[in-house]
């Protein structure tokens, strides 16, 4: 985590939020203390492999190009590679940090994974993932509040994400 924070620190704040959604959702769905836990700690690094991006691509203001796009999508393996190569063996941390970015549909990255192919842990760390990151000011946008982010996923990628792991999400922002 601390690469991450001395590479860029809204990497690590959306870390910190992603890690906080994922653990309250795997909550919500009924999973045991010890699988919180470990959730939590692969949300934490999900986007670990963001510290061997160049900060002009992570924080690039405008749209990347297809090089500096094609440079982005490799944080996941970089990420599941400095996971690795520090002892870390747990599946769900590594395969969230590889594969929060696969979608349902197939048109995710880094492996295409399809439906089911995608495990649940990582299905739950999609959501959160999606929802910080729209629901966050970044140098290219601003933030969206929580209706419209939650209305946004809900039109345009109903096909990507677990419908039941977002019905579960949305009830969750809503209480108080």
């Amino acid at each position: 985590l601390m690469q991450v924070t001395s590479a860029d620190y809204y990497t690590y704040t959306h870390s910190v939020n992603v890690f906080v959604y994922s653990a309250s959702l795997a909550k919500a769905l009924g999973h045991s203390e010890d699988e919180v836990h470990t959730l939590g700690e692969g949300a934490l690094l999900h986007d670990i492999g963001k510290s061997k991006i160049d900060t002009s691509i992570i924080n690039c203001p405008g749209k990347l190009t297809d090089e500096q796009w094609a440079e982005m999508k490799m944080h996941t393996i970089y990420g599941y590679d400095i996971l690795k190569s520090q002892g870390v063996t747990d599946d769900i941390i590594l395969s969230v940090t590889r594969s929060h970015h696969e979608k349902l549909h197939g048109g995710g990255y880094p492996d295409g994974l399809k439906a089911d192919a995608i495990n649940p842990w990582v299905r739950m760390v999609t959501i959160a993932d999606i929802f910080d990151a729209l629901s966050t000011k970044r140098s290219y946008k601003e933030a969206q509040d929580t209706f419209h982010t939650l209305q946004f996923m809900y039109e345009h990628m109903s096909e990507e994400i677990d419908k039941d792991f977002f019905k579960t999400f949305v009830h969750l922002m809503g209480n108080k």
